[in-house]
């Protein structure tokens, strides 16, 4: 809980004069296309019980996207050199033999980025072998270090614009093991950040041991909850949990799903202020234009409890329009599908507790730790926690192993009391796409299985 408040910087590195594309009539079009390549070159240093493995991966995917009767018709080719007009002409042909009014669908006006930005600087292969020697001698002889260095360039064209990203992202995991009579316990801990190796701290990589080590320990003395006491619970998420929590929330702030909330919606929680930061400083999830090359901006999604904005790509942008509805595009995910809405950083505003004030003006509850899956169903979100201890008259007791959580989100959310004043950040992979949350710790009730 100590490494990475400087994440609560929101820094916009870059100030491009960008001109508004004009559509063609209300704000949207019928028509558009463009070429996309992604490339990547992955290295993977890991450190496992002594023994050293370097792993590395190249590849590149080019592609051609047409929006064209109201669908997007997209195609690519991985692994060998191909012609541009190669593809598109391919991607054409898959209109023609579409026949006519394919979908309904159009696309909404946009603020293009132009340029190209790099973000962070790749390591070589000496400087990441040395720093997971490092990391592997302060965690002993159990256990494991992976550390990942993903170099990747990202670029759209269209004959409205061209824009190009690099960008350096580094993840490092570190699996703390343990053995008693019987038993034997494996926890991790991880973190990822977009940038230059260096910017790992010593101290970021020794609270990782020292948490992975706390979680392994805990794991070992954890005993089963009795079924008595199942049910109703004042519950204390640490950052990761919450994270999980409030991401579960984004999911009813995609504009492109069938069940999101709308703009004006009150939730009843006037303290919560959720914003989507896709140009945070140091956040794995940063990027400098969207997957349809619109220009990436902060965006404020909950003020002061009432729902302000949905993440948007260009159809769901079009669509809200079309109702009334006020709506940017800039939240779309997917080069070779569909573009998707999904946050990039999701950003919660922080409450006005320490952490260690929450635990000790709890007089009974659970502190929850550590995250293996997290889900909503029906309106609720099921949670399977790595760790949890009972809180007895503000003091943290013994460790417990909690089946399952469950929280009503809307119902949790309206419970919460209190919120951590310090940020934490946790990544996680979405449909394959990097998303990250910047988030408190809070207090909530919820339901233990």
């Amino acid at each position: 809980m100590k490494y990475l408040y400087f994440l609560q910087r929101q820094v916009v590195s870059y100030n491009l004069k960008l001109p508004i594309i004009q559509n063609l009539t209300e704000g949207v079009m019928t028509e558009y296309e463009d070429t996309v390549s992604y490339g990547e070159h992955v290295v993977e240093v890991a450190w496992r019980r002594g023994s050293l493995e370097v792993n590395e991966a190249y590849s590149r995917v080019v592609g051609a996207r047409v929006f064209s009767k109201g669908s997007w018709f997209i195609t690519s080719i991985q692994g060998r050199d191909v012609n541009a007009n190669e593809l598109k002409e391919k991607v054409k042909s898959l209109v023609r033999l579409a026949g006519v009014g394919v979908g309904k669908d159009l696309l909404s006006g946009a603020e293009f980025c132009r340029g190209s930005e790099v973000i962070g600087k790749e390591a070589s292969l000496d400087e990441l072998v040395s720093f997971v020697r490092d990391a592997a001698a302060l965690l002993g002889g159990l256990g494991e270090v992976v550390l990942t260095q993903v170099r990747s360039e990202r670029v759209i064209e269209s004959t409205e614009f061209s824009c190009r990203e690099v960008k350096n992202v580094i993840e490092l995991s570190i699996f703390a093991e343990e053995s008693s009579v019987g038993k034997h316990a494996v926890a991790s801990a991880s973190v990822a950040i977009a940038g230059r190796l260096g910017s790992l701290s010593d101290r970021v990589i020794e609270d990782l041991v020292e948490d992975a080590g706390t979680r392994v320990k805990a794991q070992l003395r954890a005993k089963a909850l009795s079924p008595l006491d199942v049910g109703k619970w004042t519950l204390i998420l640490d950052y990761d949990v919450a994270g999980a929590l409030f991401h579960e929330l984004a999911h009813l702030l995609e504009g492109d799903v069938p069940s999101h909330l709308l703009p004006g919606q009150n939730l009843g929680v006037e303290w919560l202020n959720v914003s989507d930061n896709p140009t945070l400083e140091l956040s794995p999830a940063r990027r400098f234009f969207d997957d349809e090359g619109v220009r990436s901006k902060p965006k404020d999604l909950i003020v002061d409890g009432v729902v302000s904005e949905l993440l948007h790509t260009r159809v769901s942008a079009a669509k809200a329009m079309k109702a009334g509805l006020s709506a940017t595009p800039g939240q779309a995910r997917g080069l070779f599908h569909p573009p998707k809405a999904m946050h990039s950083t999701l950003i919660v505003a922080p409450g006005d507790w320490r952490l260690e004030e929450i635990v000790e003006e709890t007089r009974k509850g659970i502190y929850v730790r550590g995250l293996i899956r997290a889900e909503l169903y029906g309106g609720v979100v099921s949670i399977v926690p790595e760790n949890a201890w009972i809180i007895e008259r503000g003091e943290i007791k013994e460790p417990v192993v909690l089946r399952q959580i469950k929280i009503p989100l809307f119902k949790g959310l309206r419970s919460i009391d209190a919120a951590s004043r310090s940020l934490k950040l946790r990544h996680s992979y979405e449909k394959g796409h990097l998303v990250a949350e910047v988030s408190p710790a809070v207090r909530i009730l919820g339901y233990i299985e």
